[in-house]
């Protein structure tokens, strides 16, 4: 199976303010490397965190979530992990891997079977 990643809040923020080792995580992802998943819940924690933390305008925040978008691929959740994380907003970043793994999964049987 190929490798494929869901970067967390902290990482995608992290990317948009510095250009370290995040940074060039998320490069490699937009280079087409790896496959990187998300869900609207990440993408919001995330336009909310760059503008209270990085004072990002509204302008900025919707470029550089149009930018993400344009390589992340989205996925919907069903939230429905309650107390499995220590911090329950880590929860919905196990479900998006969760659900990217069995999405991911079953490209690669269709692929076998056809």
């Amino acid at each position: 199976m190929p490798l494929a990643a869901v970067f967390d809040t902290n990482i995608l923020f992290s990317a948009a303010g510095w250009r370290g080792n995040p940074f060039q995580c998320v490069e490699r992802a937009r280079a087409g490397e790896f496959p990187v998943f998300t869900c609207p819940e990440l993408m919001e924690e995330l336009a909310e965190k760059l503008g209270t933390r990085l004072h990002f305008s509204a302008d900025q925040v919707a470029e550089t979530l149009a930018d993400y978008l344009g390589f992340l691929q989205v996925i919907q959740i069903p939230k429905a992990l309650t107390a499995v994380c220590r911090d329950p907003e880590d929860n919905m970043v196990l479900e998006c891997a969760l659900r990217a793994m069995r999405n991911t999964l079953s490209a690669e049987i269709s692929t076998c079977w056809s």
